[in-house]
Order: structure tokens, then C-alpha cells, then sequence
């Protein structure tokens, strides 16, 4: 009987064990099979809207163009919350004037909410990446890493979006994915919010949009994130109008060659 009761209790330990190495392999999802250069572009359309800072109701939208050869597993991470409707809903909860001081004057944030998928999230935190593939020139998009940190920082769900050149603050930890192609005139207008005034992220995890819209009533709405075809991208275009081109980045000088 003794013996019996020891293969159970041996058989339980194993079969727990290969669980959690199952668990622990699921939330690594984002950085397995990632190879530098091995997927494709793709572009994501953005939807915003305002309701507080314009004569009228705003609406409008901007189209990001991802590179993953800049930072592949920043690249599939955006993939995986945009397919899952992750910033539906959501606002864009820092809006820091271009010539504020501190670390990330002239950035748009947005990707933090409430609930059991920032949770998820938050638990699964992106390997540090490659830096200087492309600098945080204007229109560029990265990963969010808290500059408060001694580390790289944690990397999540919150992605930066660069109204100005944040090269000298951003660059020693944030990998930029990808660009505005169009529309970086919907960054540029949003209200903005000095860095002192602005929302909390431990409360906006805490309590939502129901905090952000009692007290923040001028921030801008992330309606829909969206995967759109190159075709349907050219298709958005009015006459005469082009797609932004790629940011050029020069190691030895970070300006335009």
C-alpha cells in the first residue's frame, strides 16, 4: 500500500510539472519562432474620436505601417492585440506637449485598461530587443518601457507614439515597430496634457475608462484598431496623396540621409 501511494504521489509530481512547463512555454508565445526579417509588413488603421475638445463631435483615423525586421517580437505582439481587439474602446491616456521636459516630451501613449486581459498581458512582459535598428524619429511607434526602471523595463501593452524626435530620451530603451503612413495630423492635433495632469496608470488599470472619462474628459477615444490589405490602404488615399515613406535613420548622426 505504501508503494502504491508513493507512484500516485510520483505520477501527480510529474503530471504537475509537465503543466507548468506547458504554462510556462504558452506565455513565451512571443518570443518563439520569431526570426529578424521573417514576416512581412502590415499595416493597422487606428479610429479615434473626441467629443470634448472640438466645436463638434471629432472623428477620425490614422494608419500605422509595422516593420517586424525593427523589432520582430514588438512587431507579433501588436499583431496579437490587434487581432484580439485589445485597444478597442481604449483612450489615448498621455498626450505630453513636444516641449515638455522630463523623459518623453512630445508623445501620445495609449494601451492600458482595465480587466483580465491587461492582466494576462502584464504577466508576459516582451524580451529586451535590439536598439538602434531605427530611432524614435517623428511618426514612430514602440513598445512602452517604463524610463523609471534601472532595467530596460517592462514592456507590455502600452505603445508610444513619437509627435516629436525623441532620440536622445527614448533610444537607450525603446525599439521603435513601425511608422504612421498616413494621417499623423490626428496625432498632432489631440488635446494635450502636461505630464503632472496626467492619469495614472496603477488607477486606470484599477478602474478603467470610468476613471478617465470623470476626470480626464478632453482625452482622445482609440475606437477600433484594425488590420487592413496595402490595397485597401492606397484605396484611403485622396488625389494627390501619398503614404508617408519610411523613416531614415543614420547611426552615426540620427538625421534623415
Amino acid at each position: 500500500m505504501t508503494m502504491l501511494r508513493s507512484e500516485i504521489l510520483v505520477t501527480l509530481l510529474i503530471f504537475v510539472a509537465l503543466l507548468s512547463t506547458t504554462f510556462v512555454l504558452s506565455e513565451e508565445g512571443d518570443d518563439k519562432g520569431v526570426e529578424e526579417g521573417s514576416d512581412p509588413p502590415y499595416y493597422v488603421k487606428i479610429d479615434v474620436a473626441n467629443f470634448e475638445s472640438y466645436g463638434d463631435p471629432h472623428h477620425g483615423s490614422f494608419i500605422l505601417k509595422v516593420i517586424p525586421e525593427w523589432a520582430p517580437l514588438s512587431a507579433k505582439r501588436f499583431k496579437k492585440l490587434v487581432l484580439s481587439k485589445f485597444y478597442d474602446n481604449t483612450r489615448f491616456f498621455s498626450v505630453l506637449p513636444e516641449n515638455e521636459s522630463g523623459t518623453s516630451g512630445g508623445t501620445v501613449q495609449f494601451g492600458v485598461k482595465k480587466g483580465k486581459a491587461q492582466k494576462k498581458w502584464d504577466r508576459r512582459p516582451l524580451k529586451d530587443e535590439p536598439l538602434g535598428v531605427m530611432s524614435n524619429l517623428p511618426g514612430t511607434v514602440a513598445f512602452w518601457a517604463d524610463p523609471k526602471e534601472h532595467t530596460r523595463g517592462r514592456r507590455c501593452t502600452s505603445v508610444v507614439v513619437n509627435r516629436a524626435d525623441n532620440a536622445d530620451k527614448l533610444d537607450h530603451k525603446h525599439a521603435p515597430f513601425g511608422y504612421i503612413a498616413l494621417g499623423f495630423e490626428e496625432v498632432r492635433i489631440m488635446p494635450e496634457l502636461p505630464e503632472h495632469k496626467s492619469p495614472r496608470l496603477h488607477t486606470i488599470r484599477l478602474q478603467g475608462n470610468e476613471y478617465l472619462d470623470r476626470n480626464f474628459t478632453k482625452l482622445t477615444r482609440l475606437v477600433s484598431a484594425t488590420l487592413m490589405e496595402e490595397e485597401d490602404v492606397l484605396g484611403m488615399l485622396r488625389e494627390g496623396e501619398e503614404l508617408a515613406p519610411m523613416p531614415v535613420f543614420n547611426k552615426f548622426g540620427n538625421k534623415e540621409l
